[in-house]
């Protein structure tokens, strides 16, 4: 599920129509990524337990990040809170190269990079968190940031682009991939 907001007062809407209208039951935990943002920046998670917290710091962060001339859109995505893991129990995704040809064909590389969080997965909120905390808002961006540009900076947990040859280490990754890049080719 995606949702866009073209300004923080609409996040704001959006975060109570999803967090009171059910009580705060039908919440769960989703991200806000600013749609012009790059390498790991203007990234949050989003719960019904810190949604007003969050929602100030994305306000904060549209005033010191670009004029109003220039608004900042918003992408709310459902979280994925049971993602598959890296061997070592951290959030990662693949980084995978692609070429879409003139005549629809297309061919992806079978090595990819991943792209690994610093510390392992946990969904657990609080708010007492600090240091690694996304914005302050009680979530680690160590343990669900998968961005080198963020994770880069402390050599003891940084995982260093490991390389994986799709088809042999995750084969069912590498056979739906497949799959849903034919459907879009077509």
């Amino acid at each position: 599920q995606s949702y866009v907001c073209d300004s923080p007062a609409k996040l704001t809407e959006w975060c109570r129509r999803q967090f009171e209208g059910a009580g705060g039951a039908a919440g769960g935990m989703w991200m806000v990524k600013d749609a012009g943002g790059n390498g790991g920046d203007g990234l949050w998670v989003l719960t019904s337990e810190n949604w007003r917290e969050t929602a100030a710091e994305v306000e904060q962060h549209s005033n010191s990040t670009r004029s109003s001339a220039d608004p900042i859109v918003y992408v709310v995505q459902k979280y994925v809170e049971r993602p598959l893991l890296w061997p070592d129990g951290c959030k990662f995704h693949f980084r995978c190269y692609c070429v879409l040809t003139a005549t629809m064909d297309f061919y992806i590389y079978r090595d990819a990079f991943a792209h690994v969080a610093n510390k392992p997965f946990r969904t657990a909120y609080d708010p007492g968190e600090s240091g690694g905390a996304v914005r302050g808002n009680g979530f680690d961006k160590e343990v669900h940031i998968t961005n080198c540009s963020q994770n880069i900076h402390d050599a003891s947990q940084f995982h260093r682009y490991p390389q994986v040859n799709l088809p042999r280490d995750y084969p069912v990754v590498w056979e739906n991939m497949k799959r849903l890049f034919a459907d879009l080719a077509r």
